[in-house]
């Protein structure tokens, strides 16, 4: 349920600003946490940037994994359900390891 009501604004936006023709969801798995994650994010917003630019229609969703959390710090928007959204990628597109 979580997964959806996730998802769920982002359907109505589509529908109501004009996506009739389709749109894509890039999904970036990322985490406060990792010191990596900074140059992911940068590219992740470029992509969504010049796919609006171009008037394609892309949604992006950032889903912080917990996973990198530790004792001295948490990623206040890490989620466990996150990371088991990764792993099922993982599991259905097999990986030797999860990425951020």
């Amino acid at each position: 349920i979580t997964g959806m009501l996730i998802f769920a604004p982002f359907l109505v936006a589509a529908q109501s600003s004009g996506f009739r023709q389709g749109f894509a969801v890039l999904e970036m798995f990322t985490s406060e946490s990792d010191a990596n994650s900074p140059a992911g994010d940068a590219v992740f917003q470029e992509v969504i940037r010049e796919a609006r630019k171009a008037k394609q229609p892309v949604i992006g969703l950032a889903f912080h994994v917990d996973y990198w959390n530790n004792g001295s710090w948490k990623d206040p928007f890490s989620r466990n359900a996150f990371t088991f959204r990764q792993e099922n990628y993982s599991r259905a597109f097999p990986q030797k390891e999860l990425y951020t």
